[in-house]
């Protein structure tokens, strides 16, 4: 944050200006050269050394020289006989003949100087600094040093750019001193730089000095280059390391060539003058453009653009003019043009000042030091060039602060750098530590599928990521429209409960948009109650949506209460942001698992519960999937064919299906192939069911699904059994299949349910609406004999055979029998309501059940059986059906069926009877259980009258009333309430007198 990071540029701000100071007075001594304080006067070409002592410091030699003029030829014949006076330093264009003409810019003069008093063969050292043209020193008519070749020419002239040294021990007391100047084809001539006298050790001394200093300076140029470039190279976004850096590269040539001792003329002696002054000017005016473009890459936004441009385009036209100059070979022009480079450089640096106080005064990082740096350069320069001038005092000419200045500029550039380089290493640790966290939290994110336990995780990892004292994790529950918290730190179990755009948290949600509150109570978003609720003191907020791939909101991050500072700044967004996207996945992913293993568990119990065998086969033909059922049909291991290639299980007799296999992956077809012999793993030949259907996975084949159906006989036999029994009599028959599967006798009720009058309907009817008039009757009577623990025998036509008791009786088949007959019956009533809505006909049922011994076992091939039952009773119950039709009953049962049913069924006696097929009588009962419309009302009229005569009499006759309702079902034998309201009426009748008399009506009529 702003506030916890200004402490820290404070101290460094001091630690770097405490560190510059300590440099410049490190390097302070390099920039003092001393010369003598108090040194002869230079007058008239003469100097005298005589009460003067040469010592320590050597001596300027500057002053009035004499001058001779020899060239060029033409100019002023009369002057090259005069003996002029020129001050040194200086041009010689500063000079008039005596009739007042100023010397030509070009030509070849010589300066003399007699120099007096000195101490006979002591070692004196002279030292020229660098002449711009060529030169040459005589000592006492001798030439001792040259530095190119001086001629009346420019043909016969070759200039150089070099200082030199003389040492000398003089016989005398006296020596004269000549210097042979010659500048042409440039703009620049005369001695510039006063040579520098003194005894041998002290001047050499003053030489060593300023060499020491010059190859500092170039030192540290060469290292700033370098530096900035391996700063840009590990950092490619910091472009104003590569501009300081091809800077400081590109002044390093002028630097070399403009010092105290020609570097570059040392390095290639051959070195033509013309190419050297090229690339000196090229690379200067290159230096300076580099250094205004790291200026404003250093503070972009100080830095107006224009202005910058401008600059730049002119530097570039500079650059371009001088490339065309030197092609032209005018080394005239292109020095006198040199010379405004300096005017345009001191415009540069003075913007660049505005550019770095104007960032300073904005608190820019490094503004402070960089500033500090340039006024240091603009200070010591300054000083130099006052040192420089003629009449300065001596103490000024003997400090070169120059050098200093610059080196306290170039090295705030490595504190700046170094500080970058600093803050840059801090923030990749700390993001690279962030990382690492985010890494580790992402992969326990990852693995954890325990929603609640991820939550924990993510609040807490988000405090420890923000440094905020709490965290909570708002999840939008869809099917309420509201948030909560689950897991928030400092509430315990309590749950904060949103409406979506309620508070910060709700607002966020709502916006879908990050909230950042440095002030949580001068938010109107805020909810206050939240504190007081939980004692808890709110003042800055950071709330972040939490939204899944598919831009689904899950959700609202939250921070309370940056520890360190007084809010979030936007380096906790960028954090909370990347830490979010992986809670989003990490929540998403635990939902979606949660869903897969589900999914998963799902259609591995639909596998376990198949009877039929299930292989999937992927694109490679390999196994991929099989369930039990199939591993035990094909009697292999589940776990060693997983992986397996399913072709080589297909050898021997089933290599036939490898073919079919083929046909369905190149055509995608599926194939049926009914009652098929199949060779096992154990070698078994057993008869299946095999159906191949291709597998498609996103529009690709995604390989087969082979499903396997076992035929042998025990597997008919149970599939026979399945369609007809209830689940829970097949497992009880399978568990004892040996015993009463083929085979045995047992006493069984079984039951024939007919429609009448089918065959008259079916004639008015289409066959597809007499299937579905079938279908519909049959589900209903399939389902009764289901509820009462029977077993569907048979369908025979328009009739329903189904047996209870067989094989294993539930000790009360008779009465399954006669409650699955009277449920058919209601069943039939309210489907009749149904037809007559849709203004079909009627349907009449008449069923008859008959209870004795009965053979159970499977009839039937060894491809096809069934399982049922055989007997007399089976023939009895038949024929009672049909006597439903001559007695005008619904429901007909025999003797031995009857009399279980004694107190749970309401039966009369209708008759004895001899049916066919049968020698003995068998008496016939009719169960009086169960309503019929047609009869009904008149019952309900019978005792309506004997209810209301009763009421009017005031009497309460029991023995009268149940007459009557005796002699009410005689009269209408098919009418009659259900047998629990019959036996509630009952007994309320049967114990005079009741609590109350309506209660009996209300029993009959089933209120």
């Amino acid at each position: 944050s702003n506030s916890s990071r200004e402490p820290h540029a404070a101290r460094r701000l001091l630690t770097a200006v405490l560190t510059l100071a300590a440099l410049s007075a490190l390097f302070a001594p390099l920039s003092v050269n001393r010369t003598a304080a108090d040194p002869p006067r230079v007058d008239a070409g003469r100097v005298s050394f005589a009460g003067k002592t040469l010592g320590d410091y050597p001596v300027f030699l500057e002053g009035q020289w004499r001058l001779r003029w020899h060239g060029p030829t033409g100019f002023d014949v009369a002057a090259a006989n005069e003996t002029l006076r020129l001050k040194v330093p200086g041009p010689w264009t500063n000079a008039r003949t005596r009739s007042g003409a100023p010397l030509p810019v070009s030509g070849f003069a010589t300066y003399e100087l007699d120099i007096t008093g000195l101490t006979p063969h002591v070692a004196h050292y002279l030292h020229v600094q660098t002449l711009c043209p060529a030169s040459r020193v005589w000592l006492n008519g001798r030439v001792v040093s040259e530095a190119g070749k001086v001629g009346y020419s420019a043909a016969t002239t070759q200039m150089a750019w070099k200082s030199q040294d003389i040492i000398f021990s003089p016989d005398t007391d006296t020596a004269t001193v000549a210097l042979d100047v010659a500048s042409f084809r440039l703009n620049c001539n005369g001695v510039l730089a006063p040579p520098v006298f003194g005894l041998h050790a002290a001047t050499q001394t003053w030489v060593k000095t300023n060499i020491a200093q010059d190859f500092l300076f170039h030192a540290t140029l060469l290292l700033l280059a370098v530096f900035s470039f391996v700063m840009y190279v590990f950092r490619p976004a910091d472009r104003s390391s590569l501009y300081f850096g091809v800077s400081m590269l590109l002044l390093l040539p002028a630097s070399v060539l403009l010092g105290r001792e020609n570097l570059m003329l040392l390095a290639v002696p051959k070195l033509d003058f013309s190419l050297m002054l090229e690339i000196t000017y090229l690379t200067g005016i290159g230096a300076v453009a580099s250094f205004l473009a790291y200026a404003n890459a250093l503070f972009p936004r100080e830095s107006n653009r224009y202005i910058f441009v401008a600059i730049e385009t002119a530097l570039g036209g500079a650059l371009l003019v001088n490339v065309w100059i030197f092609a032209q070979g005018d080394t005239f022009l292109a020095t006198g043009l040199y010379r405004y480079i300096g005017f345009g450089f001191i415009t540069i640096l003075t913007y660049t000042v505005v550019i770095v106080g104007w960032a300073m005064l904005r608190g820019r990082d490094g503004a402070a030091i960089l500033f500090f740096g340039v006024i240091a350069l603009v200070v010591t320069v300054s000083i130099g060039v006052l040192g420089s001038t003629s009449g300065a005092r001596s103490g000024l000419r003997d400090v070169d602060v120059s050098s200093v200045g610059l080196l306290v500029m170039l090295f705030s550039q490595v504190i700046i750098l170094a500080g970058r380089w600093a803050t840059s290493m801090r923030s990749a640790e700390a993001l690279a530590t962030d990382m690492r966290r985010l890494i580790d939290l992402s992969s326990s994110f990852t693995s954890e599928i325990r929603l609640e336990t991820l939550l924990t995780k993510i609040v807490a990892a988000t405090s420890q990521f923000l440094h905020a004292e709490r965290s909570s994790l708002f999840l939008f529950d869809a099917k309420k429209n509201r948030l909560w918290t689950l897991i928030a730190e400092g509430l315990g179990s309590r749950a904060i409960h949103l409406e979506p755009a309620e508070g910060v948290a709700g607002s966020s949600f709502a916006s879908g948009a990050t909230i950042n509150v440095e002030d949580a109570y001068r938010d109107e978003r805020f909810k206050r109650e939240v504190d007081a609720d939980t004692g808890y003191r709110t003042r800055s907020i950071l709330a972040m949506p939490v939204a899944a791939r598919d831009g689904r909101r899950l959700g609202v991050l939250q921070a309370l209460n940056r520890q360190d500072a007084r809010s979030f700044d936007p380096g906790d967004v960028q954090r909370m942001s990347a830490f979010a996207a992986q809670a989003a996945i990490a929540i998403d992913n635990a939902t979606l698992f949660s869903e897969v293993v589900s999914a998963r568990n799902y259609n591995e119990s639909i596998l376990r519960s198949m009877s039929n065998g299930v292989v999937t086969i992927d694109t490679d033909g390999n196994i991929a999937k099989l369930n039990e059922a199939a591993a035990t049909i094909m009697e292999i291991s589940a776990a060693a064919a997983t992986g397996r290639n399913f072709e080589e299980l297909l050898a021997g007799d089933n290599a036939w299906l490898k073919a079919e296999l083929a046909c369905v992956r190149e055509d995608h077809r599926p194939r049926t192939f009914l009652d098929v012999d199949f060779r096992t793993g154990a070698g078994r030949a057993i008869d299946m069911n095999i159906q191949i259907e291709p597998l498609l996975g996103d529009g690709a084949p995604a390989g087969l699904l082979v499903l396997i159906e076992d035929i042998r006989t025990e597997k008919r036999l149970e599939g026979a059994m399945r369609r007809f029994m209830t689940p829970k009599v097949v497992d009880q028959v399978l568990q004892n299949q040996d015993d009463i599967l083929f085979g045995t006798s047992c006493k069984a009720s079984v039951l024939f349910a007919d429609i009448r009058n089918f065959s008259t309907m079916a004639e008015r009817l289409s066959p597809r609406a007499t299937v579905d008039m079938l279908n519909e009757i049959f589900s209903e009577l399939v389902e009764a004999v289901s509820a009462n623990d029977g077993v569907l025998d048979k369908f025979m036509g328009d009739a329903v055979m189904a047996v209870f008791g067989a094989p294993l009786s539930s000790g009360s088949d008779p009465e399954n029998a006669v409650e699955t007959a009277c449920t058919m019956m209601r069943a039939i009533k309210t489907l009749n309501l149904k037809r007559a809505a849709r203004d079909e006909p009627r349907l009449q049922i008449g069923i008859g059940i008959a209870t004795g011994d009965v053979v159970a076992g499977t009839i039937g091939s060894a491809k096809r059986m069934d399982y049922t039952v055989i007997g007399d009773s089976v023939n009895l119950a038949a024929r009672l059906q049909v006597t439903t039709k001559f007695y005008k009953a619904g429901i007909i049962v025999c003797e031995a069926t009857a009399q279980p049913l004694q107190g749970s069924q309401l039966v009369r006696e209708l008759d004895t009877i001899r049916v066919r097929g049968r020698m003995r009588p068998e008496r016939i009962f009719q169960v009086l259980t169960y309503q019929d419309e047609s009869t009904f009302p008149y019952l309900s009229r019978v005792l309506d009258a004997y209810t209301a005569g009763m009421h009017h009499a005031g009497k309460r006759d029991w023995r009268a009333a149940i007459a009557a309702f005796e002699q009410a079902l005689q009269l209408a034998p098919d009418d009659g309430p259900s047998a629990h309201q019959l036996a509630r009426a009952r007994a309320l009748l049967s114990t005079p007198p009741p609590e109350d008399w309506d209660r009996v009506w209300e029993a009959v009529d089933g209120k």
